[in-house]
C-alpha cells in the first residue's frame, strides 16, 4: 500500500465514537478514530514497511502514527529518526506505542538512557516507559543496571510532570 491508500483506509475505518474515546485518553489533533483491531488488520496486510511508516509519521495523524509504530522496521530505524519522532510526541497513547516500538530496536538502551533525563514531558514519559519495556524484555541486563535509575526515581518522582511520574512508576514496577 502507498501512503494515499493507507490514509484513505484509515479514514474509512475511523469512527466518531473512537475519536471521542481517544480524546478522553488525551489524544489531541488529527485522529480518524480507528480501532486497534482494525489497525492490527492493516498491520497484517502491510507487514513491515519502513518507508511507509516514515510517511505515516509525517502525516501527524494519530492513527497513522500508531500504525507507523506497528509497521516500522526496528533494524532500519536510525538514531536521528528516533530523536525526531520523540520530539513529535504529544500524548500518552502515542508515547506508549512509540516506547514499545523503540524497545525492539538496537538503540533501545541508548535512547532510554538519554530520554529518562529529558525535561520535556512526553520525551521523559517515553524514556521511562522504555525502561519498563527493557526491564521486561532484556534478560541480559543485571539488576545493577537498573539500580541507578531507582535512585533517580526516588529523587525526582515528586517533582516530575504527571505523565513522567506515571511512567516512572511503571519503570519501577517493570524493573522490580
Amino acid at each position: 500500500m502507498n501512503i494515499t491508500e493507507t490514509l484513505d483506509s484509515l479514514k474509512s475505518l475511523g469512527t466518531e465514537q473512537n475519536r471521542k474515546i481517544y480524546k478522553r485518553h488525551g489524544v489531541t489533533g488529527s485522529a480518524f478514530g480507528v480501532s486497534y483491531a482494525n489497525l492490527g488488520k492493516l498491520r497484517k496486510k502491510i507487514k513491515t514497511d519502513h518507508q511507509l511508516a516514515q510517511k505515516l509519521w509525517t502525516s501527524s495523524n494519530h492513527d497513522a502514527r500508531i500504525l507507523a509504530m506497528m509497521i516500522a522496521d526496528p533494524g532500519q530505524t536510525t538514531d536521528k529518526e528516533l530523536d525526531s519522532w520523540a520530539k513529535d510526541l504529544d500524548n500518552v497513547v502515542i508515547a506508549g506505542a512509540f516506547s514499545e516500538f523503540v524497545s525492539t530496536t538496537p538503540l533501545a538502551r541508548k535512547k532510554m538512557e538519554k530520554w529518562t533525563k529529558a525535561r520535556e514531558e512526553w520525551i521523559g514519559t517515553a524514556g521511562w516507559s522504555l525502561m519498563a519495556f527493557i526491564a521486561a524484555r532484556d534478560k541480559e541486563l543485571s539488576d545493577d543496571y537498573f539500580e541507578n535509575y531507582l535512585a533517580v526515581i526516588e529523587r525526582d518522582i515528586h517533582k516530575s510532570k504527571n505523565r513522567v511520574r506515571y511512567s516512572m512508576n511503571g519503570a519501577l514496577m517493570g524493573s522490580g
